[in-house]
């Protein structure tokens, strides 16, 4: 009996040791699963840019036996817009499904939407002046088309209440609303119009803004603003913009002013809201230098037990290129190519088409990008 009790004592204390090892080990993996999701982080990449213009240059340079290719115009800047997880671009002219026209009744051809989404565009905006160019049957014709496609389109509804439900994009376990806004159009929707255009309307942009908010993680809102060929936003603009902040907007995209303006911050809701009030020309053939800039706003969303947020921004300022001719005729000129601006050679530069209409110099191209500042910090190449 003796032994019997001595053995389990034994096996007692040689089992003991083992116990408490597991437990500590099962106490230490439980903690670090907790820790870890406590901690889990998710992240994904955005980038913008501003006007994607195509006048009459722009589609005869893209013009081929087949029919029309705009891609080639993008090569340079093709693998930054293709590495972002969500790639934003303001359709400034509208494929209106009729002939290819340019200044000041615009209509794209329907390629260039098969084209920016081969370059990485994941999300069109249609909602600014040029929209009603081709007037109902060009709107109806481009809702139909970017509907049809592989990417989300905004700017265009169907009725105020499509305009209410906001576009959104889920990448992995962050969702991200988009809204957009534009202040006027330059041909009017007449009576009876069978479509409904975002103008400007703080009232319902408050409460678009702010269902948005409850329902997704994060907020994006394009507004078309402001006045061409400044470098600076309005007052008008400021205001709205503290407003949008106020009611949940967590990034605001601004275009029209075909120049780049500052990107500052706006604190609201105990956050920090992002606004780029003008994100110049992408794609253009305008003549002064001011118009050939424009900019890529990148940013990260990040996603964690503290909320979502935007962190890393980086601007990138770009020139629109074209071959340089001796007529005065803006839609002669060629080889149009998008350039990061770091890339632009002097060389390039003094074979630039806006050379016709006046000297175009780097330090003047640098001079433009000098306003793509955030909270007055230098920019990034």
């Amino acid at each position: 009996m003796k032994k019997f009790i001595v053995f389990v004592f034994s096996a007692f204390l040689v089992l003991l040791p083992l116990a408490l090892y597991s437990a500590n080990k099962t106490d230490s993996y439980e903690t670090a699963t907790t820790s870890e999701a406590k901690h889990h982080e998710e992240k994904i990449s955005f980038l913008a840019v501003g006007d994607n213009i195509v006048h009459s240059a722009v589609f005869t340079d893209a013009k081929g036996e087949g029919g029309y290719d705009f891609s080639k115009m993008y090569s340079h800047v093709e693998d930054k817009i293709s590495s972002a997880d969500i790639a934003f671009i303001n359709q400034e002219t509208v494929s209106g499904g009729k002939e290819a026209s340019g200044y000041p009744l615009f209509c794209t051809p329907d390629e260039m939407a098969n084209d920016l989404i081969k370059v990485g565009f994941d999300v069109v905006n249609i909602a600014n002046n040029h929209m009603l160019d081709m007037d109902i049957g060009g709107l109806s014709h481009a809702i139909d088309l970017w509907g049809s496609k592989d990417v989300l389109m905004i700017g265009g509804y169907m009725s105020e209440a499509d305009s209410q439900i906001p576009r959104k994009i889920r990448k992995g376990d962050i969702e991200v609303s988009f809204l957009s806004y534009t202040y006027g159009t330059n041909v009017e929707p007449g009576e009876n119009f069978p479509f409904y255009i975002p103008y400007i309307n703080e009232k319902k942009m408050e409460r678009n803004i702010k269902n948005a908010a409850g329902i997704s993680d994060f907020v994006i809102v394009s507004v078309h603003w402001g006045e061409e060929n400044s470098k600076e936003p309005t007052k008008e603009q400021r205001q709205l913009a503290e407003k949008m902040a106020a009611w949940g907007a967590d990034v605001i995209i601004g275009h029209h002013s075909h120049t780049l303006q500052s990107v500052e911050t706006i604190e609201a809701r105990g956050k920090k809201t992002l606004v780029a009030y003008s994100l110049g020309n992408f794609l253009s053939a305008q003549t002064k230098a001011q118009n050939l800039v424009g900019g890529i706003l990148g940013f990260d969303i990040v996603k964690d037990e503290k909320g979502t947020r935007w962190e890393n921004v980086s601007l990138t300022p770009t020139v629109c290129h074209y071959g340089y001719a001796s007529s005065p005729d803006i839609s002669t000129r060629g080889n149009i190519a998008i350039y990061p601006l770091s890339q632009y050679t002097a060389e390039l530069c003094a074979d630039h088409g806006a050379n016709a209409y006046g000297k175009v110099t780097l330090d003047m191209l640098y001079g433009c990008a000098a306003a793509f500042t955030l909270d007055k910090r230098a920019y990034s190449k």
